[in-house]
């Protein structure tokens, strides 16, 4: 269940080598965690999807869910979340990939402005998903705190591997919400949870 908007979540989750990403034991790096987030949505159905895939040296891990009566900024914001509450806090540094200029847009150059706005934008309005916004922030300020955070915008649907994954699997998500079911093809020497 998706705890912000009372809407059904379906999670699968592929993982491969948590260890250097999640354990307790792991010693100081400077190693970057490469990440990259997408959304995906219909207009009409307002049925959407979201994925996160991460890279950290050769293990890496990925998720995707879906909700109903969504947009696809929800979603963008939600796969984000989702990466956020995923990774633990670490010292190696966090690059995360996305191709919503409203994802990376908000986080690097509206946030400041919104929050001493008092949660409107520049026009006077309100900010839209400004609960989901606000947590995204919080987890971000969070891993701030032991580690730099970056986001970057990246071109969508150009062969970027990362982007072109979530894609894949935001969709397949989305589609899985609708009641299409799909199988999934797992790479090789890779785990999938249910």
């Amino acid at each position: 269940m998706n705890h912000h908007h009372g809407k059904r979540t379906i999670e699968r989750s592929t993982v491969t080598g948590l260890w250097p990403l999640f354990s307790h034991a792991m010693p100081a790096s400077t190693t970057k965690v490469q990440a990259w987030t997408d959304g995906s949505c219909g207009g009409k159905d307002r049925i959407g999807g979201w994925a996160y895939y991460v890279e950290h040296g050769t293990r890496s891990i990925e998720s995707s869910g879906g909700a109903h009566d969504c947009t696809i900024s929800m979603m963008e914001l939600e796969a984000l979340r989702q990466l956020l509450l995923r990774l633990k806090p670490k010292p190696h540094p966090l690059e995360i990939h996305s191709d919503s200029q409203y994802v990376t847009r908000t986080y690097t150059e509206w946030i400041v402005g919104w929050s001493r706005n008092r949660w409107h934008t520049a026009t006077g309005k309100p900010v839209a998903n400004v609960e989901l916004v606000q947590e995204v922030w919080q987890l971000i300020r969070e891993h701030r705190l032991v580690r730099p955070v970056s986001l970057i915008w990246v071109r969508g649907h150009v062969g970027n591997h990362g982007n072109e994954r979530c894609d894949v699997l935001a969709g397949i998500a989305r589609l899985q919400m609708k009641g299409e079911h799909l199988k999934l093809t797992a790479k090789p020497n890779t785990l999938i949870e249910s």
